[in-house]
């Protein structure tokens, strides 16, 4: 997951927690203004103050309303990789629980920007959930299908 932090540039992540994972988070906060970061409104006080935190590095931080559509995602997108899993930025999520995620490259990586930038809009400015639901399904069917080609 540093890994794809770490690269050259600008990195967008969209995770349901923040975390408390110190490494991550430094990493983020390296990036400054060049990483952009969507989190549902309802996180935790302890994510409260990372994201404090971030920002004060200048990270851009937007919360998504966790209604009328919940977000659960775990995506990170920085120059041509992405990482998509079932981990949160937390020690026990990474140190203790049995977790998974992928590195992705090509046209999957353009696909993830395009919803990532859908979501950053819709945290910023309202906007329209049922397309970024129906953005979101198109996206999950092509990394199924992915997935299936490469078993």
């Amino acid at each position: 997951m540093v890994s794809v932090i770490d690269q050259p540039g600008p990195v967008d992540i969209e995770s349901e927690e923040m975390g408390d994972d110190r490494t991550i988070l430094s990493a983020i906060a390296a990036k400054g203004h060049a990483a952009r970061v969507i989190l549902p409104a309802s996180i935790s006080a302890e994510d409260q103050r990372n994201v404090a935190d971030l920002e004060q590095h200048g990270v851009q931080v937007r919360l998504l309303p966790k209604s009328p559509i919940y977000m659960h995602a775990k995506a990170e997108i920085a120059g041509d990789e992405a990482f998509i899993g079932s981990e949160n930025y937390s020690t026990s999520s990474l140190e203790e629980n049995r977790e998974m995620g992928l590195i992705l490259r090509g046209r999957e990586v353009a696909q993830l920007r395009i919803q990532f930038d859908q979501d950053w809009r819709l945290a910023g400015e309202g906007g329209d959930v049922a397309t970024s639901r129906e953005h979101g399904r198109q996206f999950t069917d092509r990394v199924k299908d992915w997935w299936h080609h490469h078993e």
